[in-house]
């Protein structure tokens, strides 16, 4: 990763508002538009102290005739290398962009620093309290089930979170719960299936600094080969479970490196088993689970992990097909050990340590939260 500093001065006789008015609503999104520029951040310099002393005194007095900041602006640029920065600074675009700050900001000085490490996430030896305070993660599903589990139990632990579904009105009521809550969360309608609409909403999001996804969505339509509708059947469980999970990573792919982020999937324990008659689902998720190892190897290098959880039976309207007939729950419970259902709240726990720092040393996992389930 590679970051250009912009120190930006207002032109002499210029006030700070038309300064700020113009950078706000011209020259960032100007910048920040370019497909190059992996992200962007603009800081607006309120204050500037010189210490020269081992213990100033923060409530001093400013000396006198000082008249404000030397420096007005602070804005960072993240590029992927060397190459894609000098690509831009050699296009008619950045011929655009130096002309209307010199033109209306002022005097610009840059720097270029090799972004190392964007984010320290290597855990806290002086104690074990999981937190997602300072991130944002994207929850697909989150409207319902294990995924609105998800959402509300991530913004408890601190972080903002991103709520995407295809379902408006019950996204809209995990978006206003979590509210009450005290956290913070904001709703996209989206269908992950529509590979378009994922790079648009991470297009429109270009601004925001996501650190994780949770690609959760999915769909389980009872089916077997050779009856009626298993045709649609195969196609939507793929194109959701599987081809979610690609479109939404792909899309906000370059979100994650500028953060150094995470990606946590939702597999499934059906991924290792022939029993429950529906090859759609099962092999859907067994795509998963090789799309997070995979990928784990894949993103490394960029700082980007990938793990996933790997559910058993867990009660939510998507399984509730399953638990109709007696017989097929006694033959389910005598698989778990623990002998009972998981509840969507069962997964939180696994999900917040895999996206904290706890976990920073750990990527191509595939844990199961299943009562036991996969051992028998």
């Amino acid at each position: 990763m590679l970051k250009r500093i912009a120190l930006i001065t207002r032109k002499p006789g210029m006030s700070r508002e038309a300064f700020l008015e113009h950078w706000n609503e011209v020259h960032g999104p100007l910048v920040s538009e370019h497909p190059n520029v992996l992200r962007y951040v603009q800081d607006n310099v309120v204050h500037k102290e010189r210490f020269v002393d081992r213990n100033p005194d923060p409530n001093r007095p400013l000396p006198a005739g000082y008249q404000g900041p030397e420096v007005d602006g602070i804005a960072e640029l993240w590029f992927a290398d060397r190459e894609s920065m000098d690509e831009l600074y050699a296009s008619p675009h950045a011929r655009v962009m130096q002309a209307d700050g010199l033109a209306h900001l002022g005097t610009i000085t840059t720097f270029i620093v090799e972004e190392r490490t964007a984010i320290d996430r290597r855990p806290d030896a002086r104690g074990l309290v999981l937190s997602l305070s300072g991130e944002c993660v994207l929850v697909t599903g989150a409207a319902s089930g294990i995924g609105r589990a998800l959402a509300l139990g991530i913004a408890r632990a601190g972080a903002a979170v991103i709520a995407v579904d295809i379902d408006a009105s019950s996204l809209d009521e995990v978006v206003s719960t979590i509210a009450r809550q005290g956290g913070s969360a904001r709703g996209h309608v989206l269908d992950v299936a529509d590979r378009a609409a994922c790079r648009t909403l991470a297009r429109d999001l270009a601004q925001q600094r996501i650190s994780a996804l949770v690609n959760n969505a999915g769909v389980a339509i009872p089916s077997r080969l050779g009856a009626d509708g298993i045709d649609a059947a195969w196609d939507k469980t793929w194109a959701v479970n599987a081809g979610g999970v690609f479109n939404v990573t792909a899309a906000f792919l370059r979100h994650l490196e500028a953060t150094r982020g995470a990606i946590l999937n939702m597999s499934s324990v059906a991924a290792r088993s022939g029993r429950g008659m529906n090859t759609a689902y099962q092999s859907s998720k067994a795509a998963v689970t090789q799309m997070t190892r995979g990928w784990a190897v894949e993103l490394a290098d960029r700082g980007i992990r990938v793990n996933a959880i790997a559910p058993g039976p867990i009660e939510t309207a998507l399984t509730r097909h399953t638990r109709g007939d007696p017989d097929r729950v006694a033959k389910t419970l005598s698989r778990v050990p623990l002998n009972r259902f998981g509840q969507p709240e069962d997964l939180v726990g696994a999900a917040v340590f895999l996206l904290s720092g706890h976990a920073a040393f750990i990527t191509g996992s595939v844990l199961a939260v299943d009562g036991g389930f996969d051992a028998t």
